[in-house]
């Protein structure tokens, strides 16, 4: 193995390190859009039921 090798190695390393950092980037934004949706909701359906309560 030369030196191109090593640079190749090294090189494909890091590409994957990157393609790992980007992809639970992308997984924290997709955890933190869901939460925010369910949060949403939640409050939804929380005032929902208190106007139900309150016609009773």
């Amino acid at each position: 193995m030369g030196r191109g090798a090593d640079l190749l190695f090294y090189s494909c390393i890091l590409f994957f390190l990157f393609i790992i950092l980007k992809l639970f980037a992308r997984l924290k934004r997709l955890e933190d859009k869901i939460t925010e949706l369910v949060r949403q909701q939640a409050i939804k359906n929380g005032s929902d039921n208190q106007k139900d309560q309150a016609a009773d």
